[in-house]
């Protein structure tokens, strides 16, 4: 929270240079999916962020909501991969286990099932390109391509990894 010049609270967002004094990190936290952009607790203590490191202008809140936007879609990448991982898992399995002496993957209905995960998958991975390559150019519609594909990854990787979990029986 920030003051504003009249004297009310706002949301506001600063640039902090993480080597600052009193900037305190935690070590990684340990997490399932992408471990190229890890996860750590971030603490201020006693911490003076200069004035000109505020992102403040006529696009303040956009530019708050386009942050959170890039925090979240690293999110849904890190969903893919977790949903990709599953995938990989159940049909490795299901090519390899055996039932009635043929694959259990040459079954129609897990035949069928296995295709709707990879399609998943690939849906997902399609729409995360998609959303940050928006943020990359600099797209009008970034955010509302953000907020697809983050949606899109929620429920795909839910999708995908029950469904690995019962292919796995």
């Amino acid at each position: 929270q920030a003051k504003t010049s009249s004297g009310i609270e706002s949301t506001a967002a600063f640039v902090v240079d993480a080597d600052l004094a009193g900037v305190k990190k935690s070590a990684p936290i340990a997490s399932l999916g992408l471990q190229a952009a890890p996860l750590m607790n971030v603490s201020l203590e006693a911490v003076i962020i200069a004035d000109e490191n505020r992102l403040a202008n006529s696009d303040q809140d956009e530019a708050i909501i386009r942050g959170l936007c890039r925090v979240a879609l690293v999110g849904a990448a890190r969903e893919t991969g977790i949903a990709s991982a599953a995938f990989d898992l159940a049909r490795e399995y299901a090519e390899n286990r055996t039932a009635f002496g043929k694959p259990i993957a040459h079954f129609q209905g897990l035949a069928f099932l296995i295709t709707d995960m990879a399609t998943t998958v690939e849906i997902m991975r399609c729409a995360v390109a998609r959303a940050a390559s928006a943020f990359d150019e600099g797209e009008d519609k970034a955010i509302s391509i953000a907020a697809m594909a983050i949606a899109e990854c929620h429920e795909g990787a839910m999708f995908v990894t029950n469904n690995a979990v019962q292919v796995l029986g």
